[in-house]
């Protein structure tokens, strides 16, 4: 027979572990520390671009944005190239000049010309970059930090397949032109057959019309959407595209990338694309 006072006792005991895990259940979840929080996602929010899986072996350049400004000043030490049949690195593949833009959150790597550009000395002492057909993995080391002094945490890789070279120049003609209707407010598209260069084509394509109010745009380097605040309005629209508008290889509406300006005549200065739509 249990006693009255051995019963209070065991009955105090449950409620006491009862409300022990009441509270527990009740707890905040405790965050991630600032530090934490920007050493898991600092990485994560970097962009490589192009994005695209398959490149010209004949490539030139990347575009890597940063959340936040980055530290400056011996950079490449954080870069390698990694042929992934072999697991070798790739041997002095960068053009080792910073370009930054004036936030220091957008970075130009380039490889470099000399080594992708047929017939010069560095393609023939050392040979291209890149062979059709191999895979390839640009590494970003995570021991680089921001300019705060705060590592990006861990390594950021850009895999991708080096595809056959690339000589040809871009042509508008064969651009794929979606066009609104009046009254709408659906994206004017304009789409490639071939990635272009990211960050020039904000700035080479535009467009002009009667529309009054103001008209945005956003781009992934395969097509570029004009997006207008109010709908669109009936009439002429017009499209501008600059001839120094490059491909992944550099070649531009204007010229292509491996023209030889030495043996080539002087060529005609090369004029704006226009192309004249109607939204009706």
């Amino acid at each position: 027979m249990i006693s009255h006072g051995v019963h209070s006792t065991a009955l105090v005991a449950v409620c006491l572990l009862l409300l022990s895990a009441c509270e527990e259940s009740h707890k905040p979840i405790r965050p991630n520390s600032p530090s934490e929080q920007k050493q898991t996602t600092a990485a994560d929010n970097i962009r490589i671009h192009p994005s695209v899986d398959v490149l010209p072996a004949n490539h030139l350049k990347f575009y890597i944005e940063f959340p936040a400004a980055m530290a400056r000043g011996d950079i490449f030490q954080y870069f390698s190239l990694i042929e992934n049949e072999s697991g070798d690195a790739v041997p002095d593949p960068f053009r080792e000049i910073e370009l930054w833009d004036e936030s220091a959150r957008q970075l130009t790597l380039w490889f470099h010309p000399g080594r992708q550009k047929p017939g010069v000395n560095l393609n023939i002492d050392i040979g291209p970059i890149l062979e059709e057909g191999k895979n390839y993995t640009l590494i970003l080391s995570g021991k680089w930090q921001r300019e705060t002094g705060q590592i990006i945490g861990k390594d950021v890789k850009k895999s991708f397949r080096a595809g056959p070279v690339d000589n040809t120049q871009p042509d508008p003609q064969k651009w794929q032109y979606s066009i609104p209707a009046a009254g709408s407010s659906t994206a004017l598209s304009i789409t490639f057959p071939a990635p272009l260069d990211y960050a020039l084509i904000p700035r080479t394509i535009q467009i002009s019309s009667n529309h009054n109010s103001k008209i945005g745009s956003s781009h992934d380097g395969q097509s570029i959407q004009f997006i207008p605040a109010s709908p669109w309005k009936a009439g002429q629209i017009k499209i501008t595209i600059s001839p120094i508008l490059e491909d992944l290889a550099g070649n531009s509406i204007a010229r292509p990338f491996n023209l030889d300006l030495q043996t080539t005549p002087e060529l005609p200065k090369p004029s704006k694309t226009m192309r004249s739509f109607t939204i009706k």
